[in-house]
């Protein structure tokens, strides 16, 4: 047993030092044109300094994890998320209203109530 698991241990770590010669840092490295595709939102988008990601336990029947979010990662996205709500908010009251005009034009159409 000992020496299955030093054989699989060593093939572990030359498949470890292979990914290396894989992955081609021309492409991903820092300065790339890749790199700064992807992360392009760090220009948009300001980052908080000093906070700290926090967990959330999930225990659903067998599955039981926890999930760590960075608190920095969504505050960037946070004024993101107010102005897509507050679109929708206005496009929800905006067709309230439309439809609300458009049963009284066929109330008056048709004579009245």
């Amino acid at each position: 047993m000992t020496d299955t698991l030093a054989a699989q241990e060593a093939s572990d770590i030359s498949t470890l030092s292979d990914i290396s010669n894989i992955v081609n840092n021309e492409w991903f490295g820092p300065g790339t044109a890749a790199y700064k595709a992807i992360y392009l939102i760090d220009g948009v988008l300001p980052r908080s300094t000093s906070c700290s990601p926090f967990d959330i336990k999930i225990d659903a029947d067998r599955l039981h994890t926890n999930l760590r979010l960075d608190a920095c990662e969504l505050s960037r996205i946070k004024p993101l998320l107010e102005w897509i709500i507050w679109m929708l908010t206005l496009i929800g009251v905006w067709r309230i209203a439309y439809a609300g005009l458009r049963l009284e034009n066929a109330k008056a159409e048709k004579g009245g109530f």
